[in-house]
């Protein structure tokens, strides 16, 4: 499952809102007994913001999918930066 935060955050609040998505599918998968998908998180900001503070937030996040849902759902988690403006075409189709 690829998901993408165009416009992100700085630093530890960029993962909010992937932490939720991640809690959403986990529970769903469960629930109806389905294998829980990898996640490829994409994230971008605009080039004049601090772009440095969100990768040096994600060892905290790991550590927090590790504490709250296990290894299983960490090694499922994949984080990257995609610089450039999101008014112009950021991804392959």
């Amino acid at each position: 499952m690829k998901v993408a935060d165009l416009g992100c955050s700085s630093g530890p609040n960029t993962f909010m809102a992937i932490w939720h998505i991640i809690e959403t599918v986990h529970g769903i998968s469960k629930q109806e007994q389905l294998k829980l998908p990898e996640f490829e998180v994409l994230l971008n900001d605009l080039p004049e913001n601090d772009f440095n503070s969100s990768p040096k937030s994600v060892p905290g996040f790991y550590e927090k999918l590790k504490k709250e849902r296990g290894d299983m759902l960490q090694e499922r988690c994949f984080i990257g930066g995609v610089g450039g403006s999101f008014y112009h075409r950021l991804f392959p189709t």
